[in-house]
């Protein structure tokens, strides 16, 4: 059971990983096919966490196609799941999710009271990243209401939360979106200070990626030197097996045709030796021979 459990689990998150690449490449209906499979599969081994997580991720499918009624309606069910079996992580991102969908419509109100419930919820389970996320969308939310005071306010606090995180691109947001607030103010320095730490940011991400970029590159090259080192050696070794394996046979056949001329003259000497006796044999019987008819004469 537990390793059929393990499985589910593994598949589950296959779907998920899945769902999410395709999204992020926008390839929104293979996302949308990998969530339902997640969907599915959640509801066949009766995980209403998982269930829910899938309802969040089909939601902002249906969002980015700008379905925003069944995102609301796929989300709303999430977050009602989430509050069944008391997750309080899911449900603060079904809120935030909600939020954002309710801030598009221009229902502000509904949208700030979702958000304060989350930022409740993240302030329990002490979320850093969680809350940091949470104020910037209280920023966006205030600014799209035209109240820059409010939303300054909540873009200033995120970019604390932010600092101390060291959260790059979350910096380089709200950097750039104070920036833009000040500039509307007409309050040119403060407007061009955050704006120049929006740029180092900006560039400080770039030169990372760079670096992570060229070192991945580096990297693939010392691989295929390396490589292309063990195809010569393993060519050298091929070309020095069939040097040896040519010399070895050469030496064979030497020491076959030296065999071969040693027996055929030990053959030889050997036929040579018993011609000899029997030449020996006749001169003997000869002689005995001439002896007898001497005798015979006398």
């Amino acid at each position: 059971i537990a390793e059929k459990e393990n499985y589910t689990a593994i598949l589950l998150g296959i779907y998920n990983l899945y769902g999410t690449f395709y999204k992020k490449t926008n390839k929104l209906t293979d996302a949308a096919n990998e969530f339902n499979k997640a969907y599915q599969l959640a509801l066949t081994i009766k995980d209403t966490s998982a269930i829910a997580g899938a309802l969040n991720d089909r939601g902002l499918i249906h969002q980015i196609q700008g379905e925003t009624d069944s995102a609301i309606t796929k989300i709303t069910r999430a977050l009602t799941l989430y509050r069944q079996v008391k997750d309080k992580l899911g449900e603060s991102y079904s809120l935030n999710f909600l939020a954002e969908l309710y801030s598009n419509q221009k229902k502000f109100p509904v949208a700030i009271e979702y958000l304060d419930k989350a930022y409740l919820i993240r302030s329990e389970l002490r979320d850093t990243a969680g809350l940091a996320i949470n104020l910037v969308n209280m920023g966006e939310v205030y600014l799209q209401m035209g109240d820059e005071k409010n939303a300054l306010f909540y873009l200033m606090k995120c970019s604390k939360f932010a600092e101390k995180l060291k959260y790059a691109d979350l910096m380089k947001y709200t950097y750039k979106m104070i920036s833009d607030i000040y500039s509307k103010q007409k309050n040119y320095e403060l407007a061009y200070t955050y704006y120049q730490l929006h740029v180092n940011v900006k560039d400080s991400i770039y030169n990372e990626q760079n670096s992570r970029i060229i070192n991945e590159i580096e990297a693939k090259y010392q691989n295929e030197k390396k490589q292309l080192q063990i195809d010569n050696l393993n060519k050298e070794n091929e070309t020095h097996t069939a040097k040896a394996r040519t010399l070895y046979i050469t030496i064979g056949l030497f020491i076959v045709i030296i065999i071969i001329v040693i027996i055929g003259y030990r053959n030889k000497k050997k036929a040579n030796d018993i011609i000899t006796i029997q030449k020996a044999e006749v001169e003997k019987q000869k002689y005995i021979l001439d002896e007898k008819q001497k005798e015979i004469v006398d």
